[in-house]
């Protein structure tokens, strides 16, 4: 699997994740909820786009790393 396909990959749960929490969030509002979101959904949130952005970056390495390589042959 590339590095692009694992990080499309990844937005597209993030984003199906942020939409059910949407849905949950509107029949669910205790205390429990607010937990929930604040100590996992928030910070899985966070994470989750974290690792995308550093899959782009390492994309952007790799895809540098072989331009190096295809020069230097």
């Amino acid at each position: 699997m590339s590095l692009q396909s694992s990080q499309s990959r990844m937005k597209d749960a993030l984003k199906e994740l942020r939409i059910a929490w949407y849905k949950a969030k509107g029949e669910w509002d205790d205390g429990a909820a607010r937990k929930l979101e604040e100590d996992v959904l928030l910070p899985l949130d966070g994470k989750i786009t974290a690792a995308i952005g550093a899959i782009a970056r390492l994309s952007e390495v790799l895809d540098a790393a072989r331009r190096d390589c295809d020069k230097a042959d």
